[in-house]
């Protein structure tokens, strides 16, 4: 398990990535129908600050481990969000809190395994509200697998890093169905993060 120095510096490196990330996805998504989130692996909650500028209606629950949340409230802190973004120790291989209309999992599931990844899609979907959405955000890869560039340099690092990969969006909208959802939509993002985003619905 890292160290508390170590989890801040991994936050730190990436916070701007973050940042940037969020602030796209809030352009390019209307979330003024919704009215919670729940940032699944959201570390220091920074992907969703971008949401909540944009749309004051939301409220947000960043859920992580149990050894990042003190880090997670500090930076919420920070930017002056503490009333609007709660924090909540979890794991999101064994569930998850209901009560939220939109989950966002944002450079997460490049992280894990493909059986992996359709066990967390799986519980969003089982604790989404009825036509809830889940918002996945990612570096991806298209769907021959060649590129593009940053997804692909990306994704050879990957390879030296963990059991994850940078998927195609093509292998991504495959575990979407898999766990029930429908009416996924392909968005693209300008960020160096992530260059797009899969929209898919709880019926």
């Amino acid at each position: 398990m890292p160290t508390e120095e170590e989890l801040r510096t991994f936050l730190d490196g990436m916070y701007s990535l973050s940042i940037s990330s969020g602030e796209s996805l809030a352009k390019a998504f209307d979330f003024s129908n919704f009215h919670s989130v729940l940032d699944i692996g959201g570390g220091s909650g920074a992907d969703i600050f971008g949401l909540l500028e944009c749309y004051p209606r939301l409220q947000a629950t960043v859920l992580e481990r149990p050894e990042v949340v003190k880090i997670a409230k500090e930076k919420i802190a920070e930017v002056c969000l503490s009333k609007r973004i709660s924090v909540q120790d979890g794991d999101f291989f064994k569930g998850l809190p209901g009560g939220f209309d939109v989950h966002v999992l944002s450079q997460v599931l490049h992280d894990w395994t493909p059986k992996d990844n359709l066990k967390i899609l799986q519980n969003s979907f089982n604790s989404l509200s009825r036509r809830g959405v889940v918002i996945i955000s990612e570096l991806m890869m298209n769907d021959d697998g060649t590129g593009p560039l940053a997804a692909a340099q990306m994704n050879t690092n990957m390879f030296n890093m963990g059991p994850g990969r940078n998927y195609p969006r093509r292998v991504y909208e495959g575990w979407l169905e898999k766990a029930g959802f429908t009416d996924i939509q392909r968005i693209p993002l300008d960020s160096p993060g992530a260059n797009g985003v899969l929209v898919a619905y709880k019926p």
